[in-house]
């Protein structure tokens, strides 16, 4: 359920593609972290040893030599931060943080026990690397890992079955990035689907951290089941973040759920309506910017289904105002973001996890996850606006050490 990004006239983005046979993609395919991309898979040419197992001197975090004096396993404590207005920042320490919902399958495991290292009670869990004022914009070294049974609100009297950030914004307004997580009620026993209970865990000056709170929709707001895929936005211009979902209309369709901020810590926003109905269940936010018409409100893309990587899109813009996301904006198309140049050969996929701005110049950079059989190996690399070459490179196994 990562999502992917695709951009065009009006982009969006929708998560969607996994190897075939991941229990996760199946159970929250259309979920995307408001900030995950869509984008296409090639392959790519597989290192000498991308983990780092056995690797020659100065290739221990991924496929290039971590940062000086440090190695891959090195777990530093998060900086402390005052707090900014910077996305997926968690700390506060002004430098955009990276979430990771997919992580290596260990020796033993398969991809349809979870996302790799949770074995048969579920989800390994979700990785965070924090930005760094350094040379390079990520630094491994400085990671969190939250897992379901110490972190997630537990769901029927036990953990959830899976557990996969969905988006994330400064929902409590204290400067601190919060995290919006997709959760599924245990056993997993098949393709999941909605109601999904969604959980928020709040940022602090070290990271997120503590345990999650169920987010909580009034019923009278709620014409049906939960969808996956909540977007972040000032919908109706006040300054607080909000979030809008989608909830099926009792065979009538589909309804955008409007949750206004700010939110409290027990999960409860200031007020909440289910405003206009729209014509499917996913939503994402314009990649042009949140506020693609410049009115001062932020809008929403509705799609009918998540786009499969690689394809075009289309759905409808719709626009925010003082009564939050309702006005008809015109259509939408997604084009397949491209990849960076990657070498081709060898057993592996690439994915595009993120378009973002990592090291402060302004411009989107690239985040890519290449895969190799088995998924018990991967690389993630960091490629700077405009770069073929990546910033950084590391593998998700340093979070199961």
């Amino acid at each position: 359920m990562r999502t992917r990004r695709a951009v065009g006239r009006w982009t969006g983005a929708r998560r969607t593609h996994r190897p075939s046979g991941t229990r996760r993609a199946s159970a929250l395919g259309a979920l995307g972290l408001c900030a995950l991309l869509l984008a296409g898979c090639t392959s790519a040419a597989e290192p000498a040893d991308p983990t780092g197992a056995g690797a020659g001197a100065g290739a221990k975090n991924g496929d290039a030599p971590p940062p000086a004096g440090r190695t891959a396993g090195e777990l530093l404590p998060v900086p402390r931060g005052r707090g900014s207005r910077l996305p997926d920042d968690f700390n506060g320490d002004g430098h955009r943080d990276l979430v990771l919902n997919d992580l290596v399958v260990t020796a033993g495991e398969s991809r349809a026990d979870g996302k790799g290292g949770g074995g048969p009670d579920g989800d390994a869990g979700i990785g965070i690397v924090h930005g760094t004022a350094g040379p390079r914009p990520l630094d491994p070294s400085v990671r969190r890992l939250l897992t379901p049974r110490a972190h997630a609100t537990a769901v029927r009297g036990g953990p959830p079955a899976v557990f996969e950030a969905a988006t994330s914004c400064d929902l409590d307004g204290d400067g601190f990035a919060d995290l919006v997580i997709a959760t599924d009620t245990p056993p997993y026993d098949g393709p999941g689907g909605p109601p999904v209970p969604l959980q928020l865990l709040f940022g602090s000056p070290t990271g997120l951290s503590g345990t999650a709170v169920a987010l909580r929709i009034p019923e009278q707001a709620r014409p049906g089941d939960v969808q996956p895929g909540p977007v972040c936005g000032d919908f109706d211009g006040d300054g607080s973040a909000d979030l809008a979902v989608t909830a099926s209309a009792r065979g009538a369709g589909f309804r955008v759920v409007l949750l206004r901020g700010p939110f409290s810590r027990t999960g409860a926003p200031r007020a909440a309506a289910a405003t206009v109905s729209v014509g499917g269940p996913a939503l994402s936010a314009p990649t042009t910017g949140p506020d693609a018409d410049s009115d001062g409100y932020d809008d929403l893309v509705v799609l009918a289904r998540a786009p499969r990587p690689g394809t075009a899109a289309g759905g409808t813009l719709l626009l925010g105002g003082p009564d939050g996301p309702g006005r008809a904006g015109g259509p939408y198309r997604a084009e397949p973001l491209p990849l960076p140049e990657l070498p081709t050969g060898g057993d592996s996929i690439t994915e595009l996890l993120r378009r973002a701005d990592f090291d402060g110049d302004k411009r989107p950079d690239l985040v890519t996850r290449t895969t190799y059989r088995g998924e018990r190996r991967d690389v993630v690399a960091l490629y700077g606006a405009g770069r073929r070459q990546p910033m950084i490179t590391f593998s998700t196994s340093v979070f199961l050490r």
